[in-house]
Formats: structure tokens, C-alpha cells, sequence
């Protein structure tokens, strides 16, 4: 039998160059799941969007197929790899993602807020006062920045995207000096306080795989796995 891929309506442009377009995953002409294709300008990153394959034909090599036929999409479209955000109940889709080369460079993380009680200060270790910046040309409108400071330096800072929801840890920045005093921990949990203040429900964050410490902390916290982030060179 022939797995295929056929056109589910017109490429949609997108900003900056960018292209998108939906197809049918078939079986000699039978349709038997749905794909999802987005790219950057030419000679950037092609996304795998979604990929479904109907549970009567699983686990028949469709779903592998359609996905070495998305990859030559992405080619001819110009691009020179190909990402897919897999969430952890997909775990067909996962197989596939590791069987054809990709690899898992990060994970998105989140955590729900809501049920928890109210909002509690946040503890600092001793020694360091956690504020906001009144002013600081790195913050955005939607954002808040926090940061901890000991003897008068800047010892740790946390940007927190907060619109739209869920909010957002664009980045955490503890220098490597001071690693292991629960700073990283104090931010996370200031960021935490401020979105149930502000009465947000979820918050998230990506982590590399490589940083073991942070994984640890985030489990700690409580923070689940929302997506595994595969990329691969084409």
C-alpha cells in the first residue's frame, strides 16, 4: 500500500516570509490522517505542526511515512531542518520522532496555579532582597522582570512574560558563582506569586536537556512536561 500526502486546502503566507499549508495523509487514495506543515523564510526551520493518523490504521508505518514525506516538503520549501513539539501522551508520535533521527534538544515544562491557595511571599535566602526593577530597558510590555541582589549586585534575574496566558520564564540568569543557594528557586516562586496575584492559571517554561540541575528544581516545584522538542537537520 502507498501512504501519500494531498493538498487539504491553499498555502497560507506567513509573516516574514514564511509559508503553512494542511494536507490529508492517505492510503491508495484512502484518507487516513491529517498534517500540519508551517516554514520560516527559505533556508530557515520547517515545523511538523500536527500529525494524526486515524487508530484503525496505527502502528502500519502511515504515521512514518507521512513524516519522511513532510521532511521533503520542507525541502522543496527550502528549509534546512525540521522541529515537532510532541506532547508526552503522543507516544506513538515520539516513537516515530526518535526511529527517523530527531533529536530531543529541550522541553517545555508548565505548572497550574490554580487551586493552590492564595498567593504567599516568596522565600529569600538570607542574605539577598528579592525586588522589580522600576525601570530597565529589557522589559517588555506584557513582562515583568525580577531580580535578587546581594551587597548591592545583581546576583539573579527572571524575565516573566505575562500576556497572553499561559504566562511565560523567557529566562533565568543565576551566575555560576552562585549556584546551589536556592536563587533560581526564589525567582520561580516570585514569578509563580505574581501570576496568581494577577490571576493566571498556568505558567511555563522550556529547559535544555543538558541542564540537569534546572530539571531537578522544576520536578521539585512540581512543573509537568507539556511537549518534548525534536529537531532535525535536513
Amino acid at each position: 500500500m502507498t501512504t501519500t500526502l494531498r493538498p487539504a486546502g491553499a498555502e497560507r503566507a506567513e509573516s516574514g516570509g514564511g509559508r503553512s499549508r494542511d494536507f490529508t495523509v492517505c492510503v491508495n487514495g484512502r484518507a487516513v490522517g491529517a498534517l500540519r506543515l508551517a516554514a520560516e523564510a527559505p533556508g530557515g526551520s520547517g515545523r511538523i505542526e500536527a500529525l494524526t493518523v486515524a487508530e484503525p490504521d496505527r502502528r502500519r508505518g502511515r504515521g512514518t511515512v507521512a513524516a519522511l514525506a513532510a521532511e521533503e516538503v520542507l525541502r522543496q520549501w527550502g528549509c534546512t531542518r525540521v522541529t515537532a513539539a510532541i506532547p508526552p501522551e503522543a507516544v506513538y508520535g515520539l516513537r516515530i520522532a526518535r526511529a527517523l533521527g530527531y533529536t530531543e534538544a529541550e522541553r517545555a515544562l508548565g505548572k497550574c496555579l490554580t487551586g493552590t491557595g492564595e498567593p504567599a511571599p516568596a522565600p529569600v535566602p538570607e542574605g539577598f532582597r528579592l525586588y522589580e526593577p522600576v525601570a530597565d530597558s529589557a522589559v517588555l510590555p506584557g513582562s515583568r522582570l525580577f531580580a535578587l541582589d546581594a551587597g548591592g549586585a545583581t546576583v539573579g534575574r527572571l524575565w516573566l512574560r505575562t500576556e497572553p496566558e499561559p504566562a511565560w520564564v523567557l529566562a533565568v540568569e543565576v551566575p555560576a558563582s552562585h549556584h546551589g543557594l536556592g536563587l533560581g528557586r526564589a525567582l520561580l516562586l516570585a514569578a509563580e506569586s505574581a501570576c496568581r496575584s494577577a490571576g493566571v492559571g498556568e505558567i511555563g517554561l522550556n529547559v535544555v536537556l543538558d541542564e540537569t540541575a534546572e530539571l531537578d528544581l522544576y520536578a521539585a516545584l512540581g512543573y509537568e512536561v507539556r511537549t518534548h522538542n525534536f529537531g532535525k537537520s535536513l
